[in-house]
């Protein structure tokens, strides 16, 4: 058979400039939800793209190797005076990898140039270490910011709302900014906040309780907004911003020994005073909706030093100062009378 119309196909698509596909890559991921998952998939995409150097999908798969030379880029860049972080490096490869699936699985190439590319070892090099906020720190910045003033059009009711919300439930910014009316369960006992699969980490729903004092917090804020109205918002350009003029305001350090108070520290805060509350590993690594429990216990739980001198003061006694006066106690002075075996007293000199 001399035609082949899939070998003409992919001939065809080789030579469409790589915008054309890009457009209509996001057109179908818009089709499956998460807004804001698409624009950051996007936004890595089109700068591995641009790294590698190419117009056409065919220029990319003559030279899979233009891949591993983009990641050498992304590795040697220095954003904002530092460095990137092997898992945010790897993220890039996945937005790309995706894509080139996607370009395989539509029959628009016969193979991916990502494939058999191994990610980057992420736990061995953590670029951005995070602390957990003590539980007085935590007061003082919703007490800052909820008396603050709007941050790039952001009252600091909202703003204080979303910390107490990050700090009680562990959700992510993006997994808060997703959130609408329809999000909150708080009729009832047993009131919860639900995440749609589309914006969370993992791609699944998630279902986390709320406490009592929270729930009735948000049924404050909900009576007060417009339906039509963003429940939380967040600064795009610098998500941080907010927060670093709210923890300085509480007089709450953003960096102390190299490790960072910035948003996500607010879910390594969460998943830390579970533990001291008495949550078991297991409840506690549910609840942080991780499938792994070493990652909640090696990453996200932090001990501080009150607490591991607590914890040694609650082991048990070894050495009683009752016994140690009884011993005391019966040791013979010098000078005093000893028995022999026959039961006679002698002298001791």
């Amino acid at each position: 058979m001399l035609f082949d119309p899939v070998r003409v196909r992919f001939l065809e698509e080789r030579k469409r400039p790589i915008g054309e596909h890009l457009a209509d890559y996001r057109a179908v991921m818009e089709s499956r939800g998460g807004d804001g998952h698409v624009s950051q998939s996007m936004r890595r995409l089109r700068i591995m793209i641009r790294l590698c150097r190419v117009k056409t999908w065919g220029d990319l798969a003559s030279h899979p190797s233009l891949v591993l030379a983009a990641r050498q880029k992304l590795r040697a860049a220095r954003p904002r005076g530092g460095t990137l972080g092997p898992r945010t490096i790897n993220a890039y490869v996945v937005s790309l990898a995706g894509f080139s699936n996607w370009m395989v699985s539509d029959y628009r190439a016969e193979w991916s140039p990502c494939r058999g590319m191994r990610p980057l070892a992420a736990r061995a090099d953590i670029r951005h270490a995070r602390r957990a906020l003590s539980m007085d720190e935590i007061l003082r910045l919703i007490d800052a910011a909820r008396s603050g003033r709007a941050i790039s059009g952001i009252p600091g009711t909202e703003r204080a709302l979303a910390y107490l919300l990050a700090t009680t439930t562990g959700l992510r910014r993006g997994e808060i900014a997703s959130l609408s009316r329809g999000s909150f369960a708080l009729a009832g006992r047993e009131p919860s906040v639900s995440v749609l699969a589309a914006y969370t980490k993992n791609g699944k729903p998630a279902c986390i309780p709320l406490r009592g004092d929270v729930a009735e917090l948000l049924r404050v804020h909900l009576a007060g907004i417009r339906r039509d109205k963003e429940i939380f918002r967040f600064p795009m350009s610098n998500p941080n911003r907010a927060l670093r003029h709210d923890l300085a305001a509480a007089g709450v350090a953003y960096v102390i020994d190299g490790a960072f108070a910035d948003f996500h520290a607010l879910r390594h805060t969460f998943v830390s005073n579970l533990f001291d509350s008495g949550a078991t590993p297991k409840e506690t690594q549910t609840l942080a909706r991780h499938q792994d429990a070493r990652l909640t216990l090696g990453i996200y739980a932090h001990v501080p030093a009150s607490a591991q001198r607590a914890a040694v003061e609650r082991l048990a006694a070894v050495s009683s100062p009752c016994r140690a006066t009884d011993r005391a106690a019966t040791q013979t002075p010098q000078g005093s009378e000893r028995k022999n075996d026959d039961g006679r007293a002698r002298k001791r000199h």
